[in-house]
């Protein structure tokens, strides 16, 4: 069978969409798209929906087995728990510390009292 067409018109709807769309919503758009290409032509949904949007297949699985489950599903998570960036005080645990002591805030305070205090003086 020639995708072509299928995958032009899947690639006109998904980059109408997808700005709108946070990851999780393109996963399950994605696996939306291939699992009624699936029932319409019987195989081959993620391939078609991987060469129209350039999401990987095992992305497009992955919201297919959401869609499965999905009344289990937290609307509000994006990504799995773990997922994402790590904190950077889990990489540099003396960071915070450090920031502290380069800023100090009794030095500011001592600094902008004496700024106020020199402000006032040139005035009077």
């Amino acid at each position: 069978m020639n995708t072509l067409p299928v995958i032009t018109l899947l690639r006109q709807k998904f980059n109408a969409i997808s700005i709108c769309l946070n990851e999780g919503a393109i996963r399950l758009w994605c696996a939306t798209e291939a699992v009624a290409y699936n029932e319409q032509y019987g195989r081959g949904g993620v391939t078609v929906v991987h060469n129209a949007t350039g999401i990987s297949r095992p992305t497009i699985y992955a919201g297919v087995e959401e869609l499965a489950i999905s009344n289990a599903l937290d609307k509000n998570i994006v990504r799995n728990k773990g997922g994402g960036r790590k904190r950077i005080t889990d990489k540099y645990p003396e960071l915070l510390l450090r920031l502290d002591q380069l800023v100090e805030p009794t030095s500011i305070q001592t600094k902008i009292t004496q700024l106020v205090y020199d402000i006032l003086h040139l005035t009077i």
